[in-house]
C-alpha cells in the first residue's frame, strides 16, 4: 500500500482526548486495499466495538441490501487476522443469511488496536442520521406511501417539500408523516383549513398538529370544516389560535394532543355565550 501520510507526532502513550479533532488520525495513515473475505474470518474486538442493537440486525436480516451493506472497514493486523472496524451490524446480518459467505471490505493495515479505535472513531463520529428532507427525496423516487401523501399535501397547497420554512415550502415533513400514519382521515379532513389559514405564509407544524388533534376529538357527526367551526377558526386566525394553544401547552405542562386541542377550543369560543364547542371525552374516532 502507498501513498502513507504520517500525522502529527505523537508520544508512545497518547492517550487520546475526546475534544481533540487530532485523535481521529491514525499514526501511520495509508489508503485501505478493496477485497471479498468470508464473512466467518471477520472478527470483532469488544473492547472498543458498541454493543450491537439485535432490533437494527433483524432489520437489515429481514432487508438486506447490497447497495446499502457497501463496504465494510476492516483492518489486518500483524498476524493476518481480520478485525472490524465499521460494519459490525451488517456483518451480523449476514451471519444469519446462509447465502451470503464473503462480504466486500476495505481493509487497512493499522499498527495497533488503538488505531482501530482511533478509526471507529473517525469512521462514526462524522456521520450525520439522514435528516427528514434528504429521506423524503429518497422516498418519494420509491413510492413511498409516507412520502407520497407529503407531496400530495404540499401540491394542495400550492407548496414544495423543502426549506426555508416560508410561504412557498412545506418543511414539517416528519411530523405530516407520523399524523398520517396515526390518522391519516382526519389529517386529510383539516389540510384545508391548514392551507387556508397559512395562505402567503409558513406553514408550521404546530398548527397541523394542533386541528388534527382537534379533529379527532371532535363531536360525532361534526368537523372543523363545517362552516361554523371553519368561521370561527378563520377569525380566530393564526395569532390568536398560537396564542390560545401555546397558554393551554403552558398550564397543561405538555404538547400532547389533549392541551394542543383544548387552545383550538378556546380559540373557536372566545366571544361565544352559548353553543358553544365541546370536545368529546372518550377514545378517537
Amino acid at each position: 500500500m502507498n501513498d502513507v501520510i504520517e500525522a502529527k507526532p505523537k508520544t508512545v502513550n497518547y492517550v487520546p482526548d475526546p475534544h481533540d479533532p487530532e485523535h481521529y488520525v491514525p499514526l501511520i495513515n495509508r489508503p485501505g486495499e478493496f477485497v471479498w473475505l468470508p464473512k466467518r474470518e471477520l472478527k470483532v474486538d469488544h473492547t472498543y466495538q458498541r454493543v450491537l442493537n439485535q432490533q437494527v440486525i433483524n432489520r437489515i436480516t429481514q432487508n438486506w441490501n447490497w447497495v446499502a451493506c457497501g463496504t465494510l472497514i476492516i483492518s489486518m493486523r500483524q498476524n493476518g487476522s481480520y478485525f472490524i472496524i465499521d460494519g459490525g451490524h451488517r456483518h451480523a446480518a449476514a451471519l444469519e443469511l446462509r447465502e451470503i459467505r464473503e462480504l466486500p471490505c476495505l481493509v487497512f493495515e493499522l499498527s495497533s488496536v488503538t488505531a482501530e479505535a482511533i478509526g471507529f472513531l473517525s469512521a462514526n463520529s462524522d456521520r450525520k442520521q439522514i435528516g427528514p428532507m434528504a429521506a423524503f427525496k429518497a422516498e418519494l423516487l420509491t413510492g413511498s406511501a409516507r412520502a407520497l401523501i407529503v407531496d400530495e399535501l404540499a401540491r394542495e397547497a400550492g407548496r414544495s417539500v423543502g426549506q426555508p420554512s416560508d410561504k412557498t415550502h412545506l418543511s414539517c415533513v416528519s411530523a405530516i408523516q407520523r399524523y398520517a400514519r396515526i390518522d391519516k382521515a382526519a389529517l386529510r379532513r383539516v389540510w384545508p383549513l391548514v392551507t387556508e389559514l397559512c395562505l402567503d405564509a409558513p406553514l408550521p407544524s404546530w398548527i397541523v398538529h394542533a386541528l388534527w388533534a382537534t379533529e379527532r376529538r371532535m363531536p360525532y357527526g361534526q368537523s372543523l370544516t363545517d362552516d361554523r367551526w371553519r368561521a370561527r377558526l378563520m377569525r380566530a386566525g393564526m395569532i390568536n389560535l398560537e396564542r390560545d394553544v401555546r397558554g393551554a401547552v403552558a398550564l397543561g405542562g405538555n404538547r400532547n394532543e389533549r392541551t394542543c386541542s383544548a387552545g383550538i377550543v378556546t380559540a373557536i369560543n372566545s366571544g361565544l355565550k352559548s353553543g358553544k364547542l365541546r370536545l368529546r371525552e372518550g377514545g378517537m374516532r
